[in-house]
Parts: structure tokens; sequence; C-alpha cells
């Protein structure tokens, strides 16, 4: 893999005015060996890209006022001699938002939002060139009705070029059972989920009477916060149910190849466990995380006679997995290591394959930075090691991950007077 990446941006503020405005390029090279069954050494594939952020934002009394633009170019290119493909692809996005944050008192907050998008894309694969627009309007109120107790709420209205009108919703309540220290948390949300044009039009493969997935969640937990002296501590329990209708997946056909379909209904629940620790001691600190992932998803309903896949996990998708990481800083040093486990997974929606399940892997990495400044600028080098251990593993069947390797990497900062 080779990669390049610059980024330039742009901070002001006065007052309450605030200005900010970055642009990104990132270029890169990766080699597509292919499975372990059908090797492609010459393979590989090629993205670029260009954003340009800009934000601003200002007050009109209590209320604030912020604006944002969102450029994007992308291009996307495979090649695969052997097979003589090559597949060209440019895509680009322009998106507009406009965000009002009143306050009509100390107990009831109103965020209303309108947002334009613009994406469109060219490619070799496609016939034609596919385009879509736009237009959201979101409300989000939140309302102390109680000291203890908060409500909140969200309605987003969506327009799409090519599916009509949408919806989505949520509620929720927080409540401060012993003050800054113990809250419970709940919410119920509908989301809508458009297909993606690689969905709609991608060759041979792509499937342009999808529907759009919609889903309906549910989810509470606690939350524990303490601080003594110079420990803060966070520890958060969260569950969680949800249903998916028309839910979009890819799924392998009778000639092996997969293809985007909608499922009749899926069913997702699970909880996940939360803890944070920092301590701080002079200019020495150090963060530590662990997160535990419990995630049952199953199609609850046929797709056809017969179906198999009834009432068993999804594909690819493990019943556990954790994620930790500690960073240790003292003055401009920082270093930080993380270690992930991801339990066993099966590549076949009824689990008939002889080499399911795939067994569980564990993952590690290290990354060391020093920052330090030189008149106006700042300068933070940074050397990243992943896969620390080497650990010979594959996220989907047949595609083995790549062993330990490195990064180095630079970040320039200038402060203007």
């Amino acid at each position: 893999m080779k990669a390049k990446t610059g980024i330039l941006s742009v901070n002001w503020n006065q007052g309450r005015k605030e200005f900010s405005t970055m642009l990104w390029a990132h270029d890169m090279e990766n080699e597509v060996p292919g499975s372990i069954n059908g090797l492609t050494p010459q393979a590989y594939q090629e993205d670029a890209y260009l954003r340009w952020m800009s934000r601003y934002s200002t007050h009109i009394q209590d209320q604030k006022i912020t604006t944002k633009l969102y450029l994007n170019r992308q291009q996307l290119d495979f090649i695969n001699p052997a097979a003589n493909i090559n597949s060209l692809s440019t895509s680009s996005a322009l998106i507009g938002d406009v965000e009002l944050r009143s306050s009509f008192s100390r107990s009831f907050q109103l965020i209303s939002a309108l947002q334009f998008g613009q994406n469109w894309v060219e490619a070799s694969d496609y016939s034609g060139s596919p385009q879509r627009s736009q237009i959201t309007a979101q409300l989000n109120p939140v309302w102390r009705v109680l000291d203890p107790v908060h409500l909140y709420g969200g309605l987003r209205l969506d327009y799409y070029s090519d599916f009509g009108d949408a919806y989505s919703t949520n509620v929720g309540m927080n409540v401060e059972l012993l003050r800054d220290h113990l809250f419970l948390k709940g919410q119920f949300s509908r989301n809508f989920v458009a297909p993606t044009f690689n969905d709609l039009y991608w060759p041979d493969l792509g499937n342009p009477d999808l529907d759009p997935e919609t889903n309906l969640k549910f989810e509470a937990g606690i939350l524990f916060e303490e601080r003594i002296e110079s420990i803060q501590n966070q520890f958060e329990v969260t569950y969680y149910d949800g249903w998916v209708k028309d839910g979009i997946r890819w799924l392998p056909g009778n000639d092996g190849r997969s293809r985007p379909v909608n499922l009749e209904e899926l069913r997702l629940q699970g909880f996940e466990i939360r803890e944070e620790c920092r301590v701080e001691l002079g200019q020495l600190h150090l963060d530590l995380q662990g997160m535990l992932f419990h995630s049952l998803a199953e199609i609850t309903m046929p797709r056809f006679e017969g179906d198999r896949a009834v009432g068993k996990q999804l594909r690819y998708t493990p019943k556990w997995q954790f994620k930790s990481s500690a960073i240790f800083g003292w003055k401009g040093l920082n270093s930080m290591v993380t270690y992930n486990f991801t339990d066993e997974r099966f590549s076949t929606a009824d689990h008939s394959s002889p080499f399911d399940p795939l067994p569980s892997y564990q993952t590690s990495s290290w990354s060391g930075s020093y920052q330090f400044r030189l008149n106006q600028f700042r300068f933070t080098p940074q050397f990243t090691v992943r896969n620390l251990f080497d650990e010979s593993y594959s996220v989907i069947r047949d595609y083995p991950m790549p062993g330990r390797s490195w990064q180095a990497r630079i970040t320039i900062q200038y402060k203007f007077n």
C-alpha cells in the first residue's frame, strides 16, 4: 500500500463569530491479491479524493446560526490486467447546511436545520450517469420537564429525487437519578435508509428494484460518572432491540456471486458495556477504555420456501466483540496501545459451509507521537505499528488480512498571529 495525504486548515474567531475551512487531499494505491482460491497478483486499486469543508457561525441575540458547505470529489479505479478489468469511477457530492439553535427559556431549546445535497457519479461500469438530489428539514427539541428529567426528540423529513419523500423520528428521555453521578437514558427511533448507487446500478449485480430500508430501534441504558481528585471514571450499560424491514444485504446467488436484496425482516438485539477512566498527575495522564459488545442478528421471516437461514446469526456478524485502548501522555509525548477481540462468524446464511464458523481472532496495535513547537510551527511526528503480534486471521473467508505493518507520518501546523 502506498498513501499520501495532505490537510490544510484555517481557523478564525472574533467574539461570538467563528470560521473554519479545511482542504483535504488523499491518494492511495493498494494491491488487491484476491482470495487464496483465485490469486490476482497484478490487480490493484487506486483511491484518490479531494474534499473541502467550510463552517461559519455567529449569534443573533440568544440564537446561534451555523452554515456549513461540503464538497467531495473521489476517484476509485480497479485494474486487473489478467481478467481484462478496467473499472474507473468518479463520484462527486455537494452538501449545504444551515442550522439554528434557539433557546426560548432555561428549560426549552430547539435545534432546526435545513440541508441540500447533490450526488452524482460517472463510472465505466454504469450505464448512464446516476445522480440524486436530496432536501432535508430537521427539528430537535430539548425540554427539561423537571430538574432531573430531560425530554428530547427529533423529526427529520427527506425528499429524494429517486425515492420521493421519507421521514425519520426519535423520542428519548434522560433522568438524573443521583445528581452529577447516575443517569438513566432511553430512546425510541424510526429511520430510513435509501439504497446506494452501487446497490442499484453495479453492472450485472445491481438491483434497480430495491426498496428503501426502514428500521425501528429501542435502547435504554444507565450511566455512572465519578470524579475523585485526579481520577475521572465513566461506566455505561446500554441495551438495544431493533427491527429492520426490507433490510438491504448483499447475498450470494446460485452462481456464487453476491447481489443486493431486500430481506423481509431482521431482528437486531444486544447490549454494550463501556468503561472509561482517566488519571491526571500534573503533566502526566493515563486514559483507559474498554468496550464489550454482544449482538444477536437474525432473519425472522423466510425469504423463500424452506429458508434455512431463519433464526440463525447473520453472516459475518460476531456475537461478541471487545475493544480496548490505553493512552499514556506526558508533556508532548503520547503512546497508545489497542487490543481488540472478535468472536467467530459464519460465512453462509444457513451456517452450512464446512468452513463455518470462521475462527475468532485478536489484534493489537501501538502508536507513539511527540509534539513540539518551533516559532509559529507545531510539529507532530507519529509512528504506528498495526497487527503488532503478526496475527494470522481473515475477516472475510479466504481473504487473509495483512500481517504486521508500520506507518510513519508527520503533521505540521502553522498559527497566524
